[in-house]
């Protein structure tokens, strides 16, 4: 009697435990399932309207014009560059304020890139990041040589090109390295201009036409520097 009756106790203990065990794993996908729906809720991809200005192919860089009118969380900017062939993906996670204009610099590490696609990153109340719909897209203007109409009429000479413009890291040349620093560089006078004249050595030696202000003719002669 007394096996029997501590046979029924174990049994009766073992069901208990069995029974919140599956307890535990159901809560558990239900608290995931809860998760990722709530997750899809608060992904405030809501009024968010970000616009491709331009798309130019300077050199082995991209340049990217945006604007973005009001509305939705915007946290990241994704992008997707494409050719014939291939793709390329660059996330920027540079601020894009609302009613904004911003210009971001890609390096390229596909060749004859041809369209451009935009899709916004925002932060779901978890703090997940997640990608939305597609925002905009563009078809990739290359620009080979500088725009001759906003140029003096002489060609590109070595004077054009000094130094203290193009060796952005001191290593007393101009590469690549050199490029990528005054595409950066060049993004935050276009996206935030200055009157550039002696006083600021031409907004630091970006304003290499020295015209009074840092644009694409800059970026275009920029390239031509480094490539030469």
């Amino acid at each position: 009697m007394k096996k029997k009756g501590i046979s029924g106790i174990v049994t009766t203990m073992l069901i208990v435990l069995i029974s919140v065990a599956a307890v535990l794993v159901i809560w558990g996908v239900v608290k995931l399932i809860i998760t990722e729906t709530t997750d899809e809720l608060t992904a405030n991809f809501i009024g968010l309207n970000v616009k491709i200005d331009q798309a130019t192919q300077l050199g082995s860089n991209l340049f990217v014009r945006l604007s973005r009118n009001a509305g939705g969380g915007l946290a990241k900017l994704h992008f997707v560059i494409k050719n014939s062939e291939d793709s390329q993906t660059f996330t920027s996670d540079r601020p894009m304020a609302e009613l904004s204009t911003k210009t971001f610099p890609i390096p390229l590490e596909i060749s004859d890139p041809n369209y451009l696609e935009i899709y916004p990153v925002v932060l779901t109340e978890s703090g997940k990041e997640k990608v939305g719909p597609r925002l905009d897209a563009k078809s990739i203007l290359v620009l080979t040589s500088p725009l001759e109409e906003e140029l003096p009429e002489e060609p590109l000479e070595e004077e054009l090109c000094p130094l203290e413009s193009t060796d952005r890291d001191g290593d007393g040349d101009a590469d690549q390295d050199d490029l990528n620093i005054v595409s950066e560089l060049m993004a935050q006078e276009i996206n935030n201009p200055r009157v550039c004249n002696t006083e600021n050595n031409w907004c630091d030696y970006l304003d290499i036409n020295q015209n009074g202000n840092v644009n694409f003719v800059d970026l275009a002669r920029f390239v031509s520097c480094f490539e030469a």
